[in-house]
């Protein structure tokens, strides 16, 4: 197959003798070291999406804001995302004839997400037609200001953060959908700006392994945890966590008859809480030993995999499946 694109996005990414459909492609086959001169092959002029972004009442967005527009297809498929040029217009450019819907985020100001035309979703978007070689305009929106979430995170019983922690902080609303997340400040704060209308889940993970994972308001699952509940332009503060040490698991690993592992192996040791899911994981050292860190109480099995494919995958206690694996 041959895909023809414009580099300067003013004609659309087009396949040889089918447009925009791969599936109707003309499929053209060499061999090797043949040389194949191709037709002369018109690329069409695409379409394109043009507008500005302002404040619901009219005004322009505040100084400094900046606004990433997402392009999704006929059928909710992400294609590509445009940022919004300092004057509050933007362009979507080298767009072949169909549908799309839009959606404006702001990655710098505190202003709501929002689909065209007026939508806190992508089933209740607008969608927008274009054809080739025709600019379609002004698809103008108005964003109002998002919600403010902030807190402060600690250790145990509100004890400062381990050096080692890296602890990041997930938004997602009430069906699990992720809405944004950050990472805490050195003195344990984190700040949310332009989060959305609704009851949101709040999630605590620390990627340094250092502390156990946990939702708002020390709980251990999503379906457990508080949900926040904000209105669009509230400012919630105090959206606290005190995390608790994670457990460990430790051990050795070591090849056939225990000898130690053979050079070219690079193997992984993974803590998992279903047969396609893990939830940490840890590198074997040279002298065989693995340590697992940060693992919420409960019962794991413990998968040994070698990336290098030198040694075959097993689980604990030397059994070669998920379900005759011994629980830790």
């Amino acid at each position: 197959l041959a895909q023809l694109c414009g580099g300067a996005r003013r004609y659309f990414g087009q396949y040889r003798n089918a447009g925009a459909a791969c599936a109707e492609a003309t499929r053209i086959s060499v061999t090797v070291g043949e040389q194949l001169e191709l037709a002369n092959t018109e690329l069409a002029v695409g379409g394109s999406i043009r507008g500005t972004v302002k404040e619901a009442d009219g005004d322009a967005l505040a100084e400094g804001t900046g606004v990433f527009v997402t392009t999704y297809d006929e059928d909710g498929e992400y294609l590509d995302e445009t940022a919004m040029n300092d004057d509050g217009t933007y362009a979507i450019e080298a767009l072949g004839s169909g549908s799309y819907f839009l959606q404006f985020n702001a990655y710098e100001g505190n202003y709501a997400p929002k689909y065209y035309a007026n939508s806190t979703t992508l089933e209740g978007a607008t969608a927008v037609d274009v054809a080739e070689g025709t600019a379609t305009s002004p698809i103008d929106i108005g964003l109002e200001d998002g919600a403010v979430m902030t807190g402060t995170v600690r250790g145990p019983g509100g004890t400062e953060l381990d050096p080692d922690a890296d602890i990041e902080v997930d938004v997602r609303n009430s069906t699990d959908e992720w809405l944004d997340s950050t990472y805490v400040d050195e003195d344990g704060t984190y700040r949310f700006e332009g989060l959305p209308a609704g009851d949101h889940v709040v999630q605590f993970y620390d990627s340094g392994s250092v502390y156990a994972t946990e939702f708002y308001n020390n709980k251990k699952t999503f379906e457990t945890a508080n949900r926040v509940s904000v209105a669009l332009g509230d400012v919630r503060n105090g959206v606290d966590a005190n995390l608790e040490a994670g457990g460990s698991i430790s051990g050795t690993i070591s090849g056939t008859g225990g000898a130690a592992l053979d050079e070219s192996s690079n193997v992984v040791v993974r803590a998992l809480t279903g047969e396609e899911y893990w939830v940490e994981s840890a590198y074997v050292q040279p002298d065989g030993s693995y340590q697992l860190t940060g693992l919420d109480s409960g019962n794991y099995v413990v998968q040994v995999v070698d990336t290098q494919g030198y040694y075959v995958s097993d689980y604990f206690d030397d059994v070669s499946t998920y379900q005759s694996a011994t629980q830790v």
